[in-house]
């Protein structure tokens, strides 16, 4: 009898048993994500052409740009247009979401939120960060602390010292949104499942942070719900900061 030693290093996809169980996608859905996680790179970002979805996964090519749009509308992928330098379309960006505790309990995902219309004044005028975020949470799933390793906090207040009350602020919204017991968050104006807006929060990096609060200090006109607002605008960061940086790097001929 041959006998095979556990040493087997092709390449893999991790799948989780929690995702396998849950009834959140169908079969279609679950394939197609499999595929695209497949493809994806720490960040979950991957850009793979439909065609190539659909031939390696066996699924018509009609089925798989369906379920590509079941995916994101779910909240459990987002997709950026990408083009090419000469202006051409190029195939999409994809950012997977798959996050510890995402699948359990889900029964249906809502609609992917619209992008905010609203603008805020500058975040030290709005943001009340003076008190303990801890006492408006009935359970912590992650203390301030974990966040802010989590985010490279330090490494943000000292590059941007004179935006450390900006910072802190965001920290703080994070730790609310992170922490929720509600089995929604709203972005956008709109109810989205917590676990796949924490699960895209958790794709944020310090540049991306840094980016977002830029962005909010743009804005000139007050708003309301300044704290709603920023949670927009790092709900879309990733990808805004994507398009952006390369819009810039065409504009300045880099490629």
């Amino acid at each position: 009898m041959e006998v095979r030693l556990n040493t087997d290093q092709r390449p893999g996809v991790w799948v989780y048993c929690d995702f396998l169980e849950s009834d959140a996608l169908n079969y279609y859905q679950k394939i197609v994500f499999i595929y695209l996680k497949k493809f994806a790179d720490q960040k979950g970002q991957c850009y793979p052409s439909i065609r190539t979805l659909s031939r390696q996964s066996g699924i018509s090519v009609k089925k798989v740009k369906e379920t590509l749009k079941q995916l994101e509308e779910k909240g459990v992928i987002s997709k950026t247009n990408r083009t090419r330098p000469d202006g051409g379309k190029s195939s999409n960006l994809y950012t997977v979401y798959d996050y510890g505790g995402m699948w359990r309990k889900e029964k249906a995902l809502d609609s992917e939120p619209a992008k905010a219309h609203c603008q805020a004044p500058c975040l030290k005028n709005t943001f009340n960060t003076t008190g303990n975020p801890a006492k408006s949470q009935a359970a912590e799933r992650y203390s301030l602390e974990q966040i802010q390793e989590l985010f490279n906090y330090d490494v943000m207040v000292y590059d941007y010292p004179d935006r450390r009350h900006d910072i802190d602020a965001v920290m703080n919204i994070l730790y609310t949104a992170m922490n929720t017991i509600s089995p929604t968050i709203r972005v956008s104006g709109q109810d989205k499942p917590a676990m796949a807006v924490i699960g895209k929060l958790m794709k944020l990096d310090k540049d991306s942070i840094m980016y977002a609060i830029r962005k909010y200090n743009e804005q000139r006109r007050r708003i309301t719900s300044p704290r709603a607002y920023m949670l927009t605008i790092l709900y879309h960061a990733p990808e805004q900061f994507y398009l952006d940086t390369m819009n810039l790097g065409r504009n300045r001929g880099d490629f």
